[in-house]
């Protein structure tokens, strides 16, 4: 979920010096952090799309929570059907002799 020391926007000004704001600093700066990693993880142009609807006015690179949620809902089954049609899915991936492994990645990838 939301990290409840996040500041209002990716913008605000903080002192480094108050207690408080210490905490919304290393705040800020984990969830750009997140965000990197996120983006720099993602492999689909799908999945990047995702990340950047999460961008605001308040937050322009996006909240990390979000992205997750977003992947959440995109990704995780939501009942037992769902996840027998993503099982079959999957298992039509295919391979061809000499093929290289990345197609059998992105085919899997694209299927989820």
């Amino acid at each position: 979920g939301k990290e409840s020391d996040l500041p209002t926007s990716e913008a605000t000004v903080l002192n480094e010096n108050l207690t408080a704001d210490k905490k919304k600093i290393k705040a800020r700066e984990r969830n750009s952090l997140a965000m990197a990693y996120l983006l720099t993880a993602f492999k689909s142009a799908a999945d990047v799309s995702l990340a950047y609807e999460t961008t605001s006015n308040e937050w322009p690179a996006g909240l990390a929570h979000e992205v997750v949620n977003k992947l959440k809902e995109a990704y995780q089954p939501k009942d037992s059907v769902t996840e027998v049609e993503l099982d079959e899915r999957l298992l039509s991936a295919k391979m061809k002799a000499k093929e290289d492994l990345r197609t059998l990645f992105e085919q899997v990838a694209s299927k989820q």
